[in-house]
């Protein structure tokens, strides 16, 4: 018989008399149910839960993916679960007990298991192939239509560091979490474009050029769906590209003309 899952995360196991589950006040109780019995535990990561399922001891156990295109087999091969996590990158950390298993290969083992968008990243940053190439491997394709061309910013000639980038935006749902580049940046975090520039206007954070004259421009819009208004051109709307008029690199001031804040 299969085990079901409750939104407010209680198991009811299997058996032949069932009580009633009875919800607190506020509280409202609902039957998710699972492709097999489960095991180990249940994650919840925006609209997906991520749930542990199988037969204990014979790895088998497994755990997939509920969302509203069904199960999706996220890890396989387990003996015991004793505990799973994702973090805010995309990596599965899982807790498989059980060594002692009759015919166990793994067991009372801590697992990393990054996902192919992690992988993918992890590969690009290190050179290991052109993103073509890793985009192809994975079967995937870019798609781009959600983006909208913001600036265009060449480092100066004098910068022991050149790099010519183009950024874009592109929205997200609301239970995004950030993700970074580490060989980059050091940290990630979301804030509002109007008090990330005022903070940087009290000194209070550090900002690169792009980085300033993003969030000063991006702070000048009352919502959205005002400033993919004014990116349906598919326009650039400010750059940095002084590096062209090295004469006129010494005396550029890039704080000069910057946005009022607000």
């Amino acid at each position: 018989m299969k085990r079901t899952i409750l939104s407010m995360i209680l198991l009811v196991t299997a058996s032949t008399a069932r009580g009633a589950v009875v919800a607190a006040p506020g509280w409202a109780v609902h039957l998710i149910p699972t492709p097999a019995t489960v095991q180990g535990g249940v994650v919840r990561r925006g609209g997906a839960l991520l749930v542990g399922q199988g037969e204990f001891g014979t790895a088998s156990e497994s755990i997939i993916r509920l969302d509203a295109g069904g199960a999706t087999t996220i890890a396989t091969g387990f003996n015991s679960l004793g505990g799973f996590d994702l973090d805010a990158a995309g990596t599965l950390y899982v807790v498989d007990n059980c060594l002692e298993c009759t015919g166990a290969a793994t067991g009372d083992t801590v697992f990393g298991i990054p996902d192919a968008l992690t992988r993918l990243r992890k590969d690009l940053m290190s050179g290991a192939a052109s993103l073509p190439a890793l985009l192809a491997r994975e079967g995937w394709s870019a798609d781009v239509r959600g983006l909208r061309y913001l600036s265009h910013f060449i480092t100066p000639t004098s910068s022991p560091i050149r790099f010519t980038a183009r950024f874009f935006l592109c929205r997200v749902p609301d239970d995004q979490a950030p993700a970074l580049f580490t060989e980059e940046t050091s940290e990630a975090f979301w804030i509002h474009p109007g008090e990330g520039y005022r903070r940087f206007l009290a000194g209070e954070m550090a900002m690169a050029e792009p980085a300033e004259y993003g969030l000063g421009y991006l702070a000048q819009f009352r919502s959205v769906g005002e400033l993919w208004a004014a990116h349906a051109d598919g326009q650039q709307k400010f750059h940095g590209v002084s590096d062209r008029l090295d004469a006129a690199w010494a005396d550029f001031d890039w704080k000069a003309n910057r946005f009022s804040s607000r």
